[in-house]
């Protein structure tokens, strides 16, 4: 039980990690976007696809209480930024997913 506990931990800062490199480069990302040519965009969609479920991982373990309190504030972060460049993800007609309202840690 306890290994398994530390794989979800680990994933859970893996996630963090590389979730905020993208969405943190968002501003970047749409000032170049229009440079990209057509099979660069179409590999940042499928990355971005594959954030958006590391992203909902997110969300469902910050809702059942299973992130550490270091991993629940890199969560609050990440979610305040997403919700400033969502109009870029718009911009660039990406997927966006809804982000639950953050409330105080229970």
């Amino acid at each position: 039980m306890a290994a398994a506990s530390r794989l979800a931990s680990e994933r859970n800062d893996i996630s963090l990690h590389v979730l905020w490199h993208t969405i943190d480069g968002m501003p970047e990302t749409a000032e170049s976007w229009s440079t990209y040519d057509e099979e660069a965009q179409y590999d940042f969609v499928l990355e971005w696809w594959n954030d958006l479920d590391m992203f909902q991982h997110l969300i469902q373990a910050a809702g059942l209480g299973k992130l550490s309190d270091e991993q629940h504030h890199r969560y609050e972060r990440l979610v305040r930024r997403y919700e400033e460049v969502l109009p870029l993800i718009e911009q660039l007609q990406l997927e966006t997913i809804p982000v639950p309202k953050l409330t105080a840690r229970r």
